[in-house]
């Protein structure tokens, strides 16, 4: 599996400069799950 830099906060900002931070499945569950929650946080305010 080839991984790519999708934006420079991929970069793990704790070792040198340019070192990729191994995003899993688990991250991105993480992160749509938090969208969603900011999604239904904004529907149920308008």
């Amino acid at each position: 599996m080839v991984q790519k830099i999708a934006h420079k906060a991929d970069i793990d900002p704790t070792f040198n400069i340019g070192n990729r931070w191994n995003i899993d499945e688990l991250l991105v569950n993480d992160a749509v799950d938090f969208i969603e929650q900011v999604v239904e946080s904004i529907h149920q305010i308008l």
